[in-house]
C-alpha cells in the first residue's frame, strides 16, 4: 500500500469516526434541549435542585455543540488542511472537561442541599442564606472548572502534529503533565465522588433511623414522600455518573503516576489500549447519557415529558 493510499485510508477512518461522534452529539443536544425546555416551561421545576440540574443540562448541551463543531472540523480536514488535529483536541477537550466539571460539582452541590433539607432542616444559617450560598458556590464551580481545564491548552495535543488523523493525547509526558493528570483526577473525580457518596450515605442512614414525631398530616406525609423520591432519583443519577466515569479517571490517574502516554500503551498493549479508549468514549459521552438518566430516574421529569408527547400528538391530530 502506497503512502498516498495509506493517508486516504486514514482520512476515511477519521471521517467515519467523526460522523459517528457527530450523530451521538446531535442526539445528546436534542435530548438536553428537551430537558432544558422541561425545566424552564414548568413552574414545578423552579426549585434549587432542579435549577442546578438545569445548569448541568445547559453545560451538557454546550459540550454537545462543541462535539458537533470540533468533529465537523475533523471532517473538513481532508478538504482544508489549514488547521491540524491539535486544534480540534484543544477546543473539544477543554470544553468537555469544563462541562464535566460543572456537572459533577453541581451534583455534589445538589447532594449538599439535599442534606440540609432532609437531615438539617432547622439549620438557620443555611435556610436564611440558601440562595446566596448556591449562587456563590455556582460561581466558584465555573471558575474552578475553567481553571482546572486551562492547562489543556498547553498539554493536550495530537499524537503527531503532522498527522491530521492522530488522536488526542498527552504525548510529552513530563513531570508537570503527570502531576496535572493526577491532580485532575483528584479534583474532578476522587474528591467530588467521595463527597457525594458520604453525603447520600448519611441521608440514607437518617431516613432509615428517622421516626416521625406523632401522626403527620397527609400533606406533610406527601411532601416527605416527594423529598425521598427525589433523593432516590438523585442517588441513581449520581451513582451512574460516578461509576461510568471511574474507568476513565483510573486510566488518567495511572497514566499520570507512571507518566505513560496513550501512544505508548497503543504500541505495547493493543488490548489495554482498546479498554482505555472505551473508557474515554464513555466519559466523553456522559453528557449524551445525562438527559436520559433524568428521564429514567426522575418521575416528575418523566411525567412532564409524557405530557409534552401527548400535546404534540394532539396537535398533529388536529393538524391532520
Amino acid at each position: 500500500m502506497t503512502i498516498s493510499n495509506t493517508t486516504t485510508y486514514s482520512f476515511q477512518i477519521a471521517n467515519i469516526y467523526a460522523s459517528v461522534i457527530i450523530t451521538i452529539a446531535a442526539v445528546g443536544l436534542i435530548a438536553n434541549t428537551l430537558i432544558i425546555y422541561i425545566f424552564i416551561s414548568d413552574k414545578y421545576f423552579r426549585k434549587i435542585t432542579y435549577n442546578l440540574m438545569l445548569i448541568c443540562a445547559i453545560s451538557d448541551a454546550v459540550s454537545n455543540i462543541s462535539g458537533l463543531i470540533s468533529n465537523g472540523m475533523l471532517l473538513g480536514i481532508s478538504m482544508n488542511q489549514s488547521y491540524t488535529m491539535g486544534t480540534v483536541c484543544k477546543i473539544s477537550g477543554i470544553i468537555i472537561n469544563i462541562s464535566y466539571g460543572v456537572s459533577i460539582f453541581n451534583l455534589c452541590l445538589i447532594s449538599i442541599d439535599r442534606y440540609f433539607v432532609i437531615v438539617r432542616p432547622l439549620n438557620n444559617f443555611y435556610r436564611t442564606n440558601k440562595k446566596k450560598i448556591v449562587i456563590i458556590s455556582e460561581i466558584f464551580i465555573w471558575l474552578l472548572s475553567g481553571s482546572i481545564a486551562i492547562p489543556d491548552t498547553v498539554y493536550l495535543q495530537s499524537q503527531d502534529e503532522n498527522e491530521y488523523t492522530s488522536m488526542c493525547d498527552y504525548p510529552n509526558m513530563t513531570v508537570s503533565v503527570g502531576v496535572y493528570l493526577v491532580s485532575f483526577s483528584v479534583f474532578y473525580y476522587i474528591l467530588p465522588s467521595m463527597a457525594i457518596i458520604i453525603i447520600y450515605w448519611r441521608i440514607i442512614l437518617f431516613q432509615q433511623n428517622y421516626i416521625r414525631p406523632g401522626q403527620q398530616l397527609q400533606q406533610m406525609q406527601h411532601a416527605t414522600s416527594n423529598k425521598y423520591k427525589l433523593v432516590k432519583s438523585l442517588i441513581s443519577i449520581s451513582s451512574f455518573y460516578v461509576s461510568a466515569t471511574f474507568p476513565f479517571f483510573l486510566v488518567l490517574f495511572v497514566c499520570g503516576v507512571t507518566r505513560t502516554p496513550m501512544l505508548q500503551i497503543q504500541r505495547s498493549n493493543p488490548g489495554l489500549f482498546t479498554v482505555c479508549m472505551l473508557s474515554l468514549t464513555t466519559a466523553n459521552n456522559i453528557t449524551v447519557l445525562s438527559p436520559f438518566l433524568y428521564l429514567k430516574f426522575d418521575g416528575n421529569i418523566r411525567k412532564r415529558f409524557h405530557e409534552i408527547l401527548k400535546n404534540l400528538h394532539g396537535t398533529n391530530k388536529r393538524g391532520s
